[in-house]
């Protein structure tokens, strides 16, 4: 799916009034560190486009600087949550189906809908969530901003926006590695370094590799799931010429895992007759405790997740004020096989889903010195802003090999089951003069024979198809 190519001209009616009126901030998250400080007891953030002190800006904000998130324990979007109050983020069995929201607000990330949280990187907006979950490399500060930001962040921005920002290079030499040993056999290796390339040029390059077997057992086959191998690079370029700044940003992040969540079974929400028939029917039923951290459930798992992006930002200083151009490219895919979708230990469905998401932003912003015309009482922010996506969204649902014996039982009952699984394709087959894959798993369940492919086969051919 294409978006079509967007243009907005816009003046900071919010700078503006802050700067008239004097207007004090409002609830803000002061006591948190922040990404930058001007000194010991002044917290700047950038969530007007500019560098500003937190008490004046007019905006309910929370922010924080990489010494808090590290003392906090959070490496990744899904961690915010205990720093950033009314911040909540919501993992569906599908990785890149995360959802973001903020004071209990945000739109569904599995559908071609704009986000309602709109997410940026140094300044670069990313137009899915799903896209952010790989953990933090040298993340100097991030900004969360609560309520409409439409005015600066555009439409997508109409619940809040996050914000996260990279470290730059410093003109001297230096690096810097750690590593972590966690639970669950989770091990860490990250580290920087800063090279000075000239006068007034130097390159910063950031790197982390995570090997984490997972933290839940399955005892249906006695496996560990929720583990991933991640690894993530990041290199910046800064070069101060003159009235000129110019900032280079490449990165790279790759996720390979199995892409499980646990979901387990709340006993209490069916009669004690009704669990008794689950867990006789289906091998035992799932795992229903659900403080603990066992699973009982067939799995079907697999997950490839990549994003990289390059991004450009060049400053100009012109008598105060700052001209600034933002250009960037980004790519997203992810790819991963999500089984059982029922959650019980039987075969009965599985779901292949694939993101695929392209896009390009170009910014160009005029920002006045704040409180620097007619005597301290108007400043702005104007801006152009152009942006176009390429986002494509594929979903596959493959029967188990349980599926026609334990739902369905071979006869009549099996046709309404079968059509309304297999309705989308069958139509779109039927167009092209195919016998409908549909009518293949009803003969199935009928008790009649049926061509044997394997469901990665089925999934593959859909995707290559749709």
């Amino acid at each position: 799916m294409k978006f079509m190519p967007q243009l907005r001209l816009c003046v900071s009616g919010v700078a503006l009034v802050a700067a008239c009126l004097g207007a004090p901030a409002f609830a803000q998250d002061s006591a948190s560190a922040t990404a930058e400080e001007r000194d010991s007891d002044e917290i700047v953030v950038t969530a007007q486009k500019r560098s500003e002190s937190v008490q004046t800006v007019p905006i309910s904000i929370a922010a924080f600087n990489e010494e808090t998130l590290e003392q906090a324990s959070v490496t990744t979007v899904l961690d915010l949550g205990r720093v950033a109050t009314n911040f909540q983020t919501v993992r569906s069995s599908n990785t890149g189906s995360t959802r973001i929201g903020i004071r209990g607000v945000g739109s569904l990330a599995n559908t071609l809908i704009e986000p309602s949280v709109a997410v940026f990187v140094d300044g670069v907006y990313v137009p899915r969530s799903g896209s952010v979950l790989g953990a933090f490399l040298d993340i100097d500060g991030v900004e969360v901003l609560r309520g409409p930001q439409g005015t600066l962040f555009g439409r997508n921005a109409s619940v809040g926006a996050l914000s996260l920002r990279s470290a730059l290079p410093e003109d001297s030499f230096s690096g810097q590695v750690s590593g972590e040993i966690g639970s669950f056999d989770r091990y860490k290796l990250s580290g920087h370094v800063n090279i000075p390339l000239g006068q007034n040029v130097a390159m910063r390059l950031a790197g982390m590799g995570q090997w984490y077997q997972g933290p839940w057992v399955n005892r249906l086959d006695g496996k560990r799931y929720g583990g991933s191998d991640d690894m993530s690079f990041r290199g910046t370029i800064k070069a101060d010429l003159g009235n000129v700044e110019w900032i280079v940003r490449g990165d790279y992040t790759r996720l390979d895992g199995d892409g499980v969540a646990n979901f387990d079974f709340d006993a209490n929400s069916v009669s004690a007759a009704r669990l008794a028939f689950i867990q006789a029917a289906f091998a035992g039923g799932p795992d229903t405790n659900l403080d603990d951290r066992n699973m009982n459930q067939f799995m079907a798992t697999g997950l490839i997740d990549t994003n990289w992006g390059v991004s450009s930002t060049a400053s100009l200083d012109i008598g105060g004020s700052t001209l600034k151009l933002i250009n960037s490219y980004r790519v997203w895919t992810n790819d991963q096989l999500d089984g059982d979708i029922i959650y019980f230990p039987v075969s009965l469905a599985n779901r292949r889903s694939l993101f695929d998401s392209k896009s390009h932003n170009h910014e160009l912003q005029f920002i006045s010195p704040e409180r620097g015309w007619m005597g301290g009482m108007f400043d702005m922010v104007a801006g152009l802003y152009f942006f176009q996506e390429d986002f494509a969204l594929s979903e596959v649902l493959n029967l188990g090999s349980s599926f026609c014996n334990v739902l369905v039982p071979a006869g009549p009952g099996a046709d309404g089951v079968h059509w309304l699984l297999h309705e989308h394709r069958r139509h779109r087959r039927d167009r092209s003069g195919r016998v409908p894959e549909g009518d293949e798993h009803r003969r199935l369940c009928a008790g009649q024979s049926a061509p044997q492919r394997s469901a990665d086969a089925d999934a593959g051919r859909a995707l290559d198809q749709g």
